[in-house]
């Protein structure tokens, strides 16, 4: 099997259509803003999250992030790039942690195993010592859920 094209040139090329994808995604997210705000002008205020829910099926935040994206593209046209960059890096950042969580709690198990076959009560350790090692196991695995390891 031939390769057509290196990872060294594939790499590249992912990255600017995955760019692209996202500014054409943004695109459209700016242009419901741009209605949104519309919207907005013709109805009250304190009818507004209902008017949203109601014909809309969004909340609040939602809404207001979409505006937010129309009223800053309006300011300055090259918000539209700047946040789809943004956007790539922080799916980037996202996923490494993830990674990086994955990771540890796979160390964890990998110790707890190692260190459970001498523990355990059936293996000439105790009950007692196999409770404080599930603890310790416990509250390692809730530490790596929750922490970033980067």
């Amino acid at each position: 099997m031939s390769i057509a094209r290196p990872l060294k040139v594939l790499v590249p090329l992912i990255h600017q259509d995955l760019s692209a994808s996202f500014a054409a995604g943004l695109e459209h997210y700016r242009r419901v803003g741009e209605m949104l705000l519309e919207a907005r002008e013709q109805v009250a205020a304190d009818k507004w999250g209902t008017f949203l829910s109601k014909y809309c099926d969004l909340r609040r935040m939602e809404a207001w992030r979409y505006m937010t994206l129309a009223e800053m593209a309006r300011e300055d046209p090259r918000v539209m790039h700047d946040t789809a960059r943004l956007i790539l890096e922080l799916q980037t950042r996202k996923h490494e942690v993830r990674l990086h969580r994955e990771l540890a709690a796979k160390v964890i198990d990998i110790g707890f195993r190692a260190l459970a076959t001498r523990l355990h009560p059936d293996h000439g350790g105790s009950k007692d010592a196999m409770q404080r090692l599930n603890r310790v196991r416990d509250k390692c695995k809730s530490i790596a859920k929750r922490n970033r390891f980067m």
